[in-house]
């Protein structure tokens, strides 16, 4: 025991922990009292007998002074924290429960009701559409233009636009069959003074 310097078999209430010495083990009440080799506080070890300087890598910090090997709620992924829940300016990854700054690469990112998350899969049904990594609801909702799921710009469409519905069509047909070859829009009818060829394009 650290504090009567007595030679015990095991350590006991309220000197708990064990802290590794090169020559001598000593029996701790706190393990953060003690300061680590990196100049902090010390943790407890996840299996809590020993002070250590630090936790494993594959372990999570609880209240700031024990590992674990997993936390009850959510963990921060830069201090390895446990925390109760991710802050305002975090995303969730709900599928293992972690804290993240910035969404890791090759993930989308999802608002809903205010909260930010990262989707390591396909973006959900209820926002199905991308723009810069994000799942958006309707493009339309960011004055964007649909093509194959994406969110582009009127000028980032290299084919027809569809004015109703703001899509960008690989081909005009329905209720908007021909193509103004002035503006690449399809229109229902060509305007005055253009007129129809065999492709169902308005030219002059």
């Amino acid at each position: 025991i650290e504090s009567t310097l007595t030679c015990v078999n095991t350590c006991a209430s309220p000197y708990n922990y064990i802290l590794l010495s090169t020559n001598e083990n000593y029996c701790i009440d706190n393990c953060t009292s003690i300061t680590s080799s990196y100049g902090t506080p010390m943790y407890i070890s996840s299996n809590s007998v020993n002070c250590v300087n630090g936790c494993e890598d594959h372990e999570y910090i609880s209240n700031s002074i024990q590992c674990v090997s997993t936390c009850p709620n959510y963990y921060d992924i830069d201090t390895k924290q446990c925390v109760s829940s991710c802050s305002s300016f975090q995303f969730i990854k709900r599928s293992t429960n972690a804290c993240y700054n910035l969404c890791p690469t090759n993930h989308f990112i999802l608002f809903t009701n205010g909260v930010g998350e990262c989707i390591d899969s396909a973006c959900p049904s209820s926002h199905p559409y991308t723009y810069n990594n994000e799942c958006i609801r309707n493009c339309s909702d960011i004055n964007l233009y649909t093509y194959n799921n994406k969110c582009i710009t009127e000028l980032e469409c290299e084919h027809y636009i569809e004015p109703i519905g703001k899509t960008c069509n690989d081909v005009c047909n329905g209720d908007y069959p021909y193509i103004n070859m002035l503006t690449h829009q399809c229109v229902s009818t060509c305007p005055s003074g253009m007129y129809v060829t065999s492709n169902n394009e308005c030219v002059n």
